[in-house]
């Protein structure tokens, strides 16, 4: 009960996962003191099922801590509920075990993950339980990854087995709903669990050596790629919880997990649905794209048009999940130094949406990338992820260069942002320009690709700034000094090459599951690192070394840190 100034009157709310209900009148405390205290009375005798517990029918608790003794508990380890395996149609009894995530709210989704064992002898891997209050207007997210599955899609979760409970309009509301009609503005929600293989988080990987974080954006590429034209499905909640890990052999493979969100698209990949499947833009905010929080910004506008979610979309949530990863999730015991690494990406969650939207937008900034703090652990793939940012520059210098009148494919962006765009100019196989770059951006663009200006860190070329040795100093020189620059007077576009005939080759970093957690910044040589930053015309080109052999985006632990 809400009271108002006086605290004299006020309604009554109600809250669940579809919304809140309120009553239009108001009860006074002192006035209808007897009504108040008959509402009191009738809360005392609710079971608590209808406080809000899940009905027993559905989840039972254990025999130890019957309710309403134990009513509420701290969590559900040790209930049970009955499932089904597909196929088989055989019945199993899942029994909940410790929880894994919990998302807190009163309206919504409310998921929350639990590990899981049952009575079943087939089902012997380790297994999660999901837990959510989803639209009805949306996918059931086991049939989108089996339609996924099916189109050859690969880092899919494995599914074991599902159920489907209860629906919100089926309990308390369903008086409402008898009353006067369901309304037009109330969203039903069902409460459904789907059981899959547990996969290990990011961090329990990037806490010990980032050199994977490559690897996974890789492998992200090719989900979302397949995803997008073999499945036309698109994912649309790409985060830190959603992209897991799990091992194969001595292989990593990276996983995309919960397609809540997941919608399927048009040859054009605008989603097939003409109205909205549910009321709440998709997406996780601190790696939701920038223009998607523009729209929910401006969404009261009276000339607001909603921006539709798309591919490029999910592409930039992975380019915040990398710069999240390679801050966030290093180790580091001081305090200090660890508020500073996360600076950046902490203003992505806190503020206004205005503010979200002009923070993220600085992450789209060079300048940014190179100035940014960095733990060690992450501090060699600070060129990696300066290739990344100018993709995003490039493909926005695509969209105001456009011919108004000529098409423009706005999924990619005037085919910028394609996997195999990306892939190659993150591994420095393809040349990214953009012009008006002065040789002052250059100049601190490569200061800021060498590690300079952290006293005593790592370098992106496995050295310290520690001392002035003439070691650490030519490396940072060379790729300058020794690089030459064709006349670019003659066409656009002009090559440029490096004729240093007496430079080394460069050579992967193999990473087992042995040496992981050993591995050090100092013991890092990023390929990266070596780029050469050539200017001409003014324009500003970056390009990787040339390496022997193919390269593959195999999904391995022994993965080569592209440069």
């Amino acid at each position: 009960m809400k009271a108002d100034a006086t605290l004299q009157a006020g309604c009554l709310w109600y809250y669940d996962a579809a919304g809140i209900v309120r009553t239009k009148a108001t009860l006074s405390l002192f006035h209808n003191f007897e009504e108040f205290a008959a509402i009191l009375v009738a809360f005392a005798c609710c079971e608590p099922s209808q406080w809000g517990s899940l009905p027993p029918n559905i989840i039972k608790p254990p025999q130890s801590d019957p309710y309403p003794g134990s009513f509420p508990p701290r969590n559900l380890n040790g209930y049970t509920l009955p499932m089904t395996l597909p196929g088989s149609k055989e019945k199993v009894l899942a029994t909940l075990q410790h929880p894994i995530f919990t998302q807190y709210g009163l309206v919504g989704r409310r998921t929350f993950l639990y590990a899981i064992k049952t009575n079943s002898p087939k089902l012997t891997k380790s297994m999660v339980a999901k837990f959510s209050y989803q639209a009805t207007s949306r996918k059931r997210e086991q049939d989108i990854i089996e339609v996924a599955r099916n189109a050859g899609v690969g880092h899919l979760p494995e599914v074991h087995m599902w159920a489907e409970y209860w629906k919100m309009s089926e309990g308390v509301r369903a008086i409402f709903h008898a009353r006067s009609g369901v309304d037009p503005e109330f969203e039903d929600r069902v409460f459904r669990c789907i059981v899959y293989t547990q996969y290990f988080p990011l961090r329990d990987l990037f806490s010990k050596s980032c050199e994977l974080i490559p690897t996974m954006v890789y492998q992200m590429l090719d989900c979302l790629h397949d995803l997008r034209y073999k499945a036309e499905i698109l994912h649309r909640d790409i985060s830190a919880n959603n992209v897991m890990w799990e091992m194969h052999g001595d292989e990593v493979v990276f996983k995309l997990i919960d397609f809540d969100y997941a919608a399927y698209v048009d040859d054009e990949g605008r989603p097939v649905a003409t109205i909205a499947s549910s009321k709440h833009r998709t997406g996780t905010l601190p790696f939701m794209a920038y223009d998607l929080i523009v729209d929910m910004a401006d969404r009261h506008k009276p000339l607001h048009e909603p921006v539709i979610h798309m591919l490029c979309h999910d592409v930039e949530s992975l380019y915040y999940l990398s710069g999240y990863s390679m801050t966030t999730m290093p180790q580091v015991e001081n305090d200090v130094k660890r508020a500073i690494y996360r600076e950046m990406v902490s203003s992505w969650q806190d503020g206004s949406l205005g503010n979200i939207a002009g923070r993220k937008l600085m992450f789209f900034k060079d300048k940014t990338i190179m100035t940014m703090s960095l733990p060690p652990q992450s501090l060699f793939l600070r060129p990696w992820l300066l290739r990344f940012c100018l993709v995003f520059r490039s493909a926005q210098r695509k969209l105001e260069d456009r011919v108004m009148s000529e098409p423009f494919d706005f999924e990619t962006m005037g085919g910028t942002l394609t996997r195999d765009v990306i892939t190659s100019a993150l591994k420095g196989e393809k040349n990214l320009i953009l012009g008006n770059i002065s040789s002052m951006t250059m100049a601190a663009t490569l200061e800021a690709a060498s590690g300079s200006g952290a006293s005593n860190a790592m370098t992106a070329e496995g050295t310290t700034n520690e001392g002035k040795g003439k070691k650490s100093a030519r490396a940072r020189r060379a790729p300058v000094k020794k690089a030459t620059t064709k006349d670019t007077t003659k066409g656009k576009g002009a090559a440029t090459k490096d004729t240093t005939k007496r430079k080394k080759t460069a050579t992967a970093k193999i990473v087992t599951l042995k040496n992981m957690p050993a591995a050090k910044a100092s013991q890092v040589k990023d390929n990266a690192s070596k780029a050469k930053l050539v200017v001409a015309s003014k324009a500003m080109t970056i390009q990787g070394p040339t390496r022997r052999g193919p390269t593959t985006r195999s999904m391995t632990k022994k993965a080569v840190i592209a440069g």
